[in-house]
Protein backbone atom coordinates (compact mmCIF):
# COMPACT_ATOMS: atom_id res chain seq x y z
CA UNK A 1 0.00 0.00 0.00
CA UNK A 2 2.94 2.54 0.61
CA UNK A 3 4.73 2.42 -2.12
CA UNK A 4 1.45 2.67 -4.16
CA UNK A 5 0.65 5.50 -2.53
CA UNK A 6 4.41 7.31 -2.88
CA UNK A 7 4.57 6.10 -7.29
CA UNK A 8 0.61 7.61 -7.42
CA UNK A 9 2.13 10.60 -6.03
CA UNK A 10 5.44 10.59 -8.05
CA UNK A 11 3.85 10.16 -11.10
CA UNK A 12 0.89 12.59 -9.97
CA UNK A 13 3.91 14.95 -9.53
CA UNK A 14 5.63 13.97 -13.20
CA UNK A 15 2.35 14.73 -14.83
CA UNK A 16 2.12 18.13 -13.73
CA UNK A 17 5.49 19.40 -14.51
CA UNK A 18 4.68 17.29 -18.32
CA UNK A 19 1.41 19.60 -18.22
CA UNK A 20 3.40 22.70 -17.37
CA UNK A 21 6.25 22.15 -19.59
CA UNK A 22 3.25 22.05 -22.72
CA UNK A 23 2.34 25.22 -21.76
CA UNK A 24 6.01 26.74 -21.27
CA UNK A 25 5.05 27.18 -17.42
CA UNK A 26 9.02 25.90 -16.42
CA UNK A 27 12.58 26.17 -17.53
CA UNK A 28 13.43 23.38 -20.29
CA UNK A 29 15.92 22.04 -18.02
CA UNK A 30 13.57 21.16 -15.12
CA UNK A 31 11.50 19.56 -17.49
CA UNK A 32 14.43 17.85 -19.38
CA UNK A 33 15.61 16.23 -15.57
CA UNK A 34 12.47 15.03 -15.04
CA UNK A 35 12.60 13.10 -17.63
CA UNK A 36 15.61 11.54 -17.20
CA UNK A 37 14.81 10.69 -13.65
CA UNK A 38 11.16 9.35 -14.84
CA UNK A 39 13.28 6.90 -17.18
CA UNK A 40 15.71 5.37 -14.93
CA UNK A 41 12.69 5.00 -12.41
CA UNK A 42 10.67 3.25 -15.02
CA UNK A 43 13.53 0.91 -15.60
CA UNK A 44 12.83 -0.94 -12.55
CA UNK A 45 10.39 -3.73 -12.30
CA UNK A 46 8.28 -2.94 -9.38
CA UNK A 47 7.99 0.70 -10.74
CA UNK A 48 7.06 -0.48 -14.83
CA UNK A 49 4.51 -2.99 -12.99
CA UNK A 50 3.00 0.16 -10.86
CA UNK A 51 2.96 2.19 -14.41
CA UNK A 52 0.79 -0.22 -16.02
CA UNK A 53 -1.51 -1.11 -13.38
CA UNK A 54 -2.34 2.76 -12.60
CA UNK A 55 -1.67 4.80 -15.59
CA UNK A 56 -5.74 4.95 -15.89
CA UNK A 57 -5.45 7.54 -12.91
CA UNK A 58 -3.61 9.47 -15.20
CA UNK A 59 -4.36 12.12 -18.27
CA UNK A 60 -4.60 10.64 -21.14
CA UNK A 61 -2.12 12.88 -22.65
CA UNK A 62 0.17 12.21 -20.08
CA UNK A 63 -0.39 8.37 -20.49
CA UNK A 64 0.39 8.55 -24.14
CA UNK A 65 3.64 10.50 -23.34
CA UNK A 66 5.29 7.92 -21.07
CA UNK A 67 3.94 5.08 -22.94
CA UNK A 68 5.74 6.55 -26.20
CA UNK A 69 8.45 8.09 -24.83
CA UNK A 70 9.35 6.84 -21.68
CA UNK A 71 8.61 3.23 -20.91
CA UNK A 72 11.37 1.38 -22.06
CA UNK A 73 10.40 -2.51 -23.58
CA UNK A 74 11.37 -5.88 -21.52
CA UNK A 75 14.44 -7.54 -23.04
Amino acid sequence: MRFTTLMTHFFRLYETQYHLHLNEAIPAELWEGSVRTLKYGLQFKGRKEFWKLSKRLFSPVFVEFVDSEIVLPDP
